[in-house]
């Protein structure tokens, strides 16, 4: 979304615009910013939504308040940092460190503000292709058998997608 809105705005889409382009956005509310996410992504009222993304428990707060009836999934993706530093890399570009980017207040300390709120933690070293089926199998399981499943899942096939879900990264 914030890509998206960089692109409107003649903003060039490098990570720092999109840094504070995200926080202006923030500042004007929560609720707003995470209506206009939902609204990019095709979301329709009622539908649940899986979020992959998510920098601040406060939006996780606002999803849930924006979505309801609906429930908002929260996946974290773990990864070592220099499989992190590697695909930062391939998106932007070499001259970009992690350690600079993680000292920003929107990506700085993600994990720790976000433990207690995750739904599925997944296992990033992975190829991230592989990621989104295990998110879907965890959700189909979840949704059909309407139990609680682990936080951490291991790797698996996913079913296909759930007209009554949105997913957002």
């Amino acid at each position: 979304y914030l890509k998206h809105l960089a692109g409107v705005r003649g903003i060039v889409p490098d990570r720092e615009s999109l840094q504070r382009l995200g926080v202006e956005c923030i500042e004007a509310g929560w609720d707003q910013f995470c209506t206009a996410v939902l609204e990019f992504a095709g979301w329709h009222p009622g539908d649940s939504v899986i979020v992959e993304g998510i920098r601040h428990a406060e939006a996780v707060g606002a999803l849930n308040a924006v979505v309801a009836p609906g429930r908002v999934f929260l996946v974290y993706l773990a990864a070592d940092d220099a499989v992190i530093q590697a695909r930062i890399r391939v998106r932007d570009g070499a001259g970009v460190e992690l350690q600079k980017i993680e000292s920003h207040p929107s990506d700085g300390g993600v994990g720790e503000r976000l433990n207690a709120v995750t739904d599925i933690v997944l296992d990033a070293n992975r190829p991230l292709s592989a990621l989104a089926g295990d998110v879907w199998r965890w959700h189909g399981v979840r949704t059909r058998f309407g139990c609680e499943l682990p936080r951490i899942l291991k790797a698996g096939a996913g079913p296909r997608r759930s007209s009554s879900t949105t997913a957002v990264a």
